[in-house]
């Protein structure tokens, strides 16, 4: 949490997180909000946010 694009782009996604009803639109928010270039994440991470099918949530 030292980076603050990533600290910004998460309280983003908590702030809209209640108004998300479906996985699918909570999924899709997560993609677009971690997937900004201001966002800096292990290779890892963002290899499992990037899943393409978001009924199978890791």
């Amino acid at each position: 949490m030292s980076k603050s694009g990533l600290r910004v782009r998460l309280f983003l996604f908590v702030d809209c997180l209640l108004a998300l009803r479906s996985k699918l639109k909570i999924v899709r928010s997560l993609q677009k909000y971690s997937g900004d270039e201001s966002v800096e994440l292990p290779v890892a991470l963002k290899s499992i946010l990037n899943f393409a099918n978001p009924d199978f949530m890791p």
